[in-house]
Formats: structure tokens, sequence, C-alpha cells
């Protein structure tokens, strides 16, 4: 990054531009901080950036990191992480023997991760794991167990609770280790939450009792009793495991005492603990409902959204209480009800929208100030040379009045200073387009890291399926083919697909397809593959349709559902079919002969049961093997034999095939171009511990 130091004080401001019109404050007086301190961090980079090419590095250093500082204190993250690593680089490029601290930036670390856990951004996971990385290099056990929280939050939020599970265990021991009652205590709570969304009560019951017992212990010791929340909270978490069990006498109980203990924090301090009563409001009426008291339910849900309407409550999750509201109602048949809220919900959302493309406006005339600034730069400049040649030419003319020799002498001085500037504009230029090569390609290798984050991890593939590979290699650095596993319960969703096209529009679709399999399973509740890809199918056509431009484009996928307590797996595909092997035979099974995306003769997708008693191995696969070109007279691979190289890797382990696969197709292309992506995956059939 420091190469281009010399250009930093016009593209940060472009960086800070762009990042002051997508990323929305959290509240107004940030907003107006960064107003006040634009001018201020423009001028402060300048003289960062003249203190560096002075050779002065400590100092620029020191005025680098105020700048982030600055930057992070007005709500720009994003940028102000830009310019601490601008320091960091500095720092270790001149190796400068100073006193390192890394608060600061930690801190913006921190914030940032929240930030975009919040705003539910796809970049949420990279930054995440580069934070915590970043913190355990610093031995910064504090902001790292901060950092875990707010990763096992992103997940929560996504409902994706076995990731969220994974976390969660990782941050126990080191949250234990460090030797915090409370943040341990705080952590158990949110283990014991996340175990009761995925049904194991009795887990979600155990964890809680050893929280709930830490932290009144530690309430009884410091002699703090009734004084903080969190035994509230496990109290609370205590009704909620008992109500997803069934038992609502007990919850109501529960329920009873933590509306006792939000009187008694009440009356003690005369603070009125709005947060405390949403919950439990939300969660009591919902209670209600179960046990067919409608009245009391009602008056808890309207207490909950009188509570959004105080100005002070402008963070409370409202999707919270619409959803239970709208989930409530409908199962009550009060449909009437369900369409207000509905409604209701609807325009929450729409509210957000409309402050989403007012930022957009503003980032749009930003942009527009900094263009007509940039053109009158190179107005004066135009103004200056033009000045320059004038009194060039008046030289020209007092020299042919002189004497000849001295016509010819300065025509030779001119054509030589013509084509000396000719010579700096044409290396100014070939700069100029090898800087804007870079940045477009650290662009796409910043978009080939937000897709790998996308992409399961290793460890998420072997918890979900611990005999199985894949084998991935875009042809571009980043590719249109992606793969995606889910759990259902006890069950597995695995997918691989190949977008319309590769490099960055494949990307770009396959993202589409990610997202649009996470909605199908979390939001609208499928596990039948068939199912998945209707809905997948309609998600796709209705995003494509919001463009003014008619857009074709979508992919192949094949889609599968392991139960292995059954010894089935159910598969429907999109063009990709599946892969069988028994023992020296191969079975397949056809994929329906149409895409994801428009199409003109669109049916309903086919879904195959099948039984795993006999199967050895499964695979599934993109095109980009079979089209490679390759062998001594430069062919394509093929269908056929890619089928006997099948029933070749499944007489081999589990472990051995993906090197065999990856040697295959390398031996095969050669010095041949690689023609398209590649995703392939491997699966031997054996039943999983998936707890």
């Amino acid at each position: 990054m420091i190469k281009y130091v010399r250009k930093f004080p016009f593209l940060l401001f472009v960086i800070f531009i762009i990042y002051s019109g997508c990323a929305k404050s959290s509240d107004s007086f940030q907003i107006n901080s960064f107003n006040t301190v634009k001018e201020e961090l423009k001028k402060s980079l300048l003289v960062a950036d003249d203190l560096e090419h002075s050779g002065k590095y400590v100092e620029a250093y020191m005025k680098y990191t105020e700048v982030g500082k600055m930057a992070s204190e007005a709500g720009k993250l994003d940028y102000a992480n830009d310019i601490y690593s601008i320091a960091i680089t500095l720092r270790q490029k001149h190796n400068l023997k100073i006193p390192y601290t890394y608060e600061d930036r930690n801190l913006a670390f921190l914030n940032l991760c929240n930030h975009l856990r919040q705003n539910m951004n796809d970049k949420s996971v990279f930054w995440h794991q580069v934070a915590i990385s970043q913190t355990q290099a610093d031995a910064d056990t504090l902001t790292m167990l901060k950092l875990y929280k707010s990763f096992a939050l992103y997940y929560m939020d996504k409902y994706d609770h076995e990731n969220a599970i994974r976390i969660n265990q990782i941050s126990l021991p080191i949250s234990r280790a460090f030797g915090d009652t409370v943040e341990y205590a705080i952590n158990l709570l949110d283990f014991s939450d996340l175990l009761n969304k995925e049904g194991r009560f009795k887990s979600a019951d155990s964890v809680s009792d050893i929280g709930y017992k830490l932290i009144h212990d530690f309430e009884l010791r410091n002699n703090i009793m009734h004084s903080t929340k969190w035994s509230f909270w496990f109290i609370q978490l205590k009704a909620f495991i008992y109500f997803n069990k069934g038992d609502f006498n007990t919850s109501e109980q529960l329920f009873m005492a933590c509306v006792d203990s939000i009187k008694r924090f009440q009356n003690r301090g005369g603070i009125k603990h709005s947060d405390l009563e949403y919950v439990t409001n939300i969660r009591l009426g919902k209670l209600y409902y179960e046990l067919g008291n409608y009245n009391s339910a009602d008056v808890l849900f309207v207490a909950a959204d009188k509570i959004l309407s105080d100005p002070h409550n402008i963070g409370f999750n409202k999707s919270f209480l619409y959803n239970n509201m709208l989930q409530t109602y409908q199962k009550a048949g009060l449909y009437k009800k369900a369409f207000e809220v509905s409604e209701k919900y609807r325009g929450y959302i729409d509210n957000l929208n409309r402050e989403a493309r007012k930022q957009h406006d503003i980032f749009l005339k930003d942009i527009d100030l900094l263009h007509m600034e940039n053109d009158e730069k190179e107005l004066e400049i135009l103004r200056q040379e033009k000045h320059q040649e004038s009194k060039d030419a008046q030289l020209t003319y007092l020299g042919i009045g002189i004497f000849a020799v001295g016509i010819i002498a300065l025509l030779l001085l001119l054509f030589y200073q013509r084509q000396n500037r000719t010579n700096k504009q044409l290396i100014k230029m070939n700069y100029t387009i090898a800087e804007q090569r870079d940045q477009i390609t650290s662009s796409i290798e910043y978009a080939k890291k937000i897709q790998k984050a996308i992409l399961p991890s290793n460890e998420l593939m072997k918890i979900c399926l611990p005999f199985s590979y894949v084998f991935y290699r875009p042809r571009d650095i980043v590719s249109g083919d992606f793969y995606w596993v889910h759990t259902v319960g006890e069950k597995v969703l695995i997918a691989c697909a190949d977008s319309t096209g590769h490099g960055v529009p494949g990307a770009i679709v396959s993202m589409i397809g990610n997202n649009g399999l996470d909605t199908c399973v979390n939001e609208y509740g499928l596990t039948k593959p068939a199912q998945i890809l209707d809905a997948l199918n309609k998600y796709v056509e209705e995003t494509f349709d919001k463009s003014n431009d008619t857009v074709n484009d979508g992919m192949d996928i094949a889609l599968c559902l392991f139960d292995f307590e059954k010894n089935e797996v159910e598969y429907s595909g999109a063009n990709i079919p599946l892969y069988m092997v028994k023992g020296n035979e191969l079975e397949v099974t056809k994929a329906d002969k149409q895409p994801i995306g428009r199409y003109e003769y669109r049916r309903p997708f086919t879904n195959h049961t099948l039984n795993l008693r006999e199967v050895d191995h499964i695979y599934m696969c993109s095109d980009g093997i079979q089209d490679q070109f390759g062998g001594s007279k430069g062919k394509k691979f093929k269908i056929r034999r890619l089928r006997r190289l099948l029933i070749e890797l499944s007489q081999h382990d589990i472990n051995e095939q993906k090197g065999m696969l990856s040697e295959t197709f390398l031996d095969w292309k050669k010095d041949e171009e690689q023609v398209d992506d590649v995703c392939f995956i491997g699966i031997h059939v054996e039943k999983p511990l998936m707890n």
C-alpha cells in the first residue's frame, strides 16, 4: 500500500467519500462529527504524506495513527482501519523503534465488526477473522472476547446457530481462563440461548444453571444482589427454555419472577428498564397466546410496541416484536391483526430503505463535488500551460528579429522541450494506467477474500460431513462456481452450483445464489431440495427483475439433503446430475433440464429420494472438469472420461481422492488455459457425529 502513498491524499479522500455514502452512522452526533473533521482529516493526511517523503518516518507514523483515531471517533470505521493499515505498514517497512500501542487500532477493529454485524454486511465474517487474529497476536484478550461475542451474534442474526455455537465453544475456555467471572457467565448465557434455539433443551438448561450459580455467587460475594441485570437474564432464559419444552406453567412462574425483578429495579433506582420490559412483554405475550389468554397477550404486545415509540429506544430490535406478533396472530387464526402487523413491519423496512437511499444520494453529491474540484485544478493547469506557451512564442518572435542562428537554436530548444513534455505526459499516463490496473486487481483480490469468507469453512464441512472434500479451482481470481452447506437438525443440506459466466460477473451471480439458498432455508423454512430450488428460482428472477435491463443470468445446481438416521438422501438438480458409486458401478440420477433463472419452459423441480445402504460414494460437480481442453491432442476431457474417473476415485480412501483428482486435472490441462471454474464435491457415505 505504501508504494501508492504519493497519491494517498487524493485516493484516501475518495475512499473517505465512498465510505461516507455507504456506511451510515448509528446517530446524528457521529454524522455531525464527521462533517466537522472532514477538512481537518484532509489537511492531516497531507502533513503525514509530507513527513514520510521527508524521511521523518516516526513523525509520519504518529500522524497517521492520529488521523486513524480521529476518523474512528467520527464514526468512519472502514476509513480509520485503512489509515491504521498505512501506519502499520510504514512501521514494519522502516523497522521503527518506537513504543507499540494497539489499543486504538483494536478498538477501531471492534467498532467496525459491530457496525458490519448490525448491518448484516457480507464483509462481517472476513473482518471478524482479521480482527480476532490481530488481537491474538497482541495478546489483547478482552477485545478478542468482545470480537468473539460480536461474531457469534452475527451468525445468530442470520439464524446460523451451528456456526454461532462453534464460535461460542471456541471463546468459552478463553473467557474462563481470562478470570473475569461476569464475562464468563455472559458467555455461558449466550451459549445456553443458542442451545435452546437449536432444541437441545437439556443441555441449555444445564449450561444456564452453571452460569446462574456463577453470577449469583459473584453478586453475593460482592454484596451487589439485585443491582445487576445478569441474574435477571438467566431467569428470563430459563423461562424461555421451559416455554420451548412445552412446560407453560413453570415458564409463566419464571416470567412473573422477571416482572417482579423489573419492579424492584425501578423502585430501587427510579430508573425504567425498558430493555428488560420489552423482551419480557414479548415472550410473556407469546406464552399467554399458547395458553389461550389472548386479551392479556394483546395488552403485553401493545405495551412492547409503546416502548418502541420512545425515542430513547431507537436501538431496540423492532423485527423481534413484529415477527413474534405476526407468528402468534397467524397461529391463533387472527388474520386481520396479522395483516395489520405485516403492514406495520413493511413500513418499518421501507423507512430503512429510504434512509439507505438518502445516504446514497449524499454519497453521489460528494462525488460530484470531488469531480468539480478536480476539474477546476485541471483547468488551472491548462491556463498555466497556455500562459507559458504564450511567453515561449514571444521569445521566439524576439529571436527571429535578432538573427537567424538564434531562430534555429530557439526552434531546436522548443522542439526539445515539447518532446520532453510529451514524454513526461506519456510516462505519467502509463503510470496512471498501471496504478488503475493495480487498483482494479486489488479490488478483485478483496472480492476473492469476501467470496472465500462466504463459502463454508473447512471446519464447518468437517462438522457436517466429516468424510468429504471439496476441489475448488476458479478460472480467474473470483469464481462463478460455489458450494453451500447447512444443517437442519440432524440432517445436512449441501449444494454444488455453477453460475452463468465466470470472473466478476459469475461471482456476483454466485453471491445472489448463496444468499437465495440462505433465505429459502432460514426465512422460508424449506427443507425439501425440490421446494428449495423452486423458491430459489423465484428469488433469482425477482432479484434480476429489479434491474431496468433484461438479465438472463442464472445458475445450474445440484442440491442434496442427507438423513443419516434413515440412510436416505433427497436430491434435486438443475442441469447438474448426482453420481453414486456402488462397488464398481456408477449410477446417475439425472437432473431436470432447466436452469435457475429466466427460462421459457419452466416446470416444478423433481425431488428424488435415494437409499444410501449400498452406496459407497456420492459426487457432485460443475462442468469445469469435463469441458477442460488438454491431453496429448488438446481435446476436451468429456463426460465419459469423467465417469471412469469417478469409479477410479471411489476405490481409494476419501483422504487421498482430492490429491488424485487435482493431479489428474493438472496433468490433463498441462499448458492449456483453464476454460472454466471448477467445483467438485466428494462424499464417503458414513454417518457423521453431528453433536
